[in-house]
């Protein structure tokens, strides 16, 4: 039970500290799962903390693999447009094989090593995002507000953002958990795990098969429920009638430039 609870303790201590995915491995060394690593009424806020984070860190160790792999026509990646000169930037997307009409983007571009840390900052400072994102007049296009609502750890907060787009489309709006990923003493990364929490996203393949006979009602409350049990912050309503939530999933990976 010693090496259980210091097991946890130390899992517990690098999840504060933004490493998720190094407190993960800590507690799949000790053979230890969140559901039976509670073994009294104390340790369950612990417990509950350890289920959303491994969840958490799941996602992440799937977007870095996802961000890591070429991005080539095999899996269905087309070159939108490539500039190489002082700063060489390579933009892909590709369309959803089932729906054609979700499209997922997809960005590369090296940076300097000094521009890390001014770089994380900036994205780490949510709230003025409206400053210096781009803020069109013709045609309309700006961020209109940008409102941190919950923070964790160094740099994990949940943020609502809401853009205004050109007519004739509505005001769109998005509650993003932004999970900030260290990990970059085990494998050099550092990740920044973004997705809705309005439950739009739809990343969660098991959950889909469970729900897949249920009604959207249902579908909505099962979802909330154990978001609910599992700690996570819950999305507050649309405050404008004029707004339309969108759903979102995606990632920021910084590592060293691979050979080649």
């Amino acid at each position: 039970m010693a090496v259980e609870a210091d097991a946890v303790a130390r899992a517990l201590e690098l999840i504060d500290d933004d490493r998720l995915v190094a407190g993960a491995r800590v507690l799949r060394a000790a053979n230890i799962s969140p559901s039976a690593s509670a073994s009294s009424s104390s340790s369950s806020d612990a417990n509950l903390k350890l289920a959303a984070s491994l969840r958490k860190a799941s996602r992440v160790v799937d977007v870095v693999r996802s961000l890591k792999a070429t991005p080539d026509e095999r899996s269905g990646w087309l070159v939108q447009g490539e500039h190489m000169g002082k700063r060489d930037v390579s933009i892909y997307y590709r369309l959803d094989p089932e729906t054609k009409t979700k499209l997922t983007a997809r960005v590369e571009s090296p940076i300097d090593e000094s521009l890390l840390v001014p770089m994380i900052s900036v994205l780490n400072e949510s709230e003025l995002y409206a400053t210096w994102l781009p803020n069109w007049t013709v045609p309309r296009f700006r961020v209109r507000r940008s409102v941190k609502l919950s923070q964790s750890g160094r740099c994990s907060q949940v943020v609502l953002v809401t853009c205004d787009l050109p007519w004739p489309f509505s005001p769109r709006e998005c509650v993003l958990d932004a999970c900030g990923v260290d990990d970059i003493d085990h494998s050099g990364d550092i990740a920044v795990l973004v997705r809705s929490l309005d439950g739009l996203d739809d990343d969660d393949d098991d959950e889909r098969e469970e729900n897949d006979d249920d009604d959207a009602a249902a579908k909505a409350s099962k979802r909330k429920t154990k978001k609910r049990a599992e700690g996570e912050f819950e999305a507050p309503p649309p405050d404008d009638k004029s707004v339309v939530r969108i759903g979102f999933h995606g990632g920021v990976l910084f590592r060293a430039l691979p050979p080649g």
